[in-house]
């Protein structure tokens, strides 16, 4: 239990890093951090593993919306 709250801590910090550090983020995308970051806070408190999953699934979702152009042109510049 203490590992996993740990692990969410770090991705947490991950987002949040992001979130500080990209001054070309719009103001959408700060948003969507900031609601990433409030699910994943919601995370470490909650009991049950279903839930926690789909916490977790929306989490995930968010970060793929704001970095799908990103993927995209890097698995480009492998092709």
């Amino acid at each position: 239990m203490l590992e996993e709250k740990q692990n969410i801590d770090r991705l947490i910090q991950g987002v949040k890093s992001i979130s500080q550090n990209r001054c070309s983020l719009s103001e959408d995308e700060v948003k969507l951090l900031d609601e990433c970051i409030d699910l994943l806070e919601g995370l470490k408190q909650e009991k049950t593993m279903d839930k926690k999953r789909v916490i977790f699934s929306k989490a995930i979702e968010i970060l793929i919306r704001l970095f799908k152009d990103d993927i995209h042109n890097m698995l480009d510049s492998f092709m």
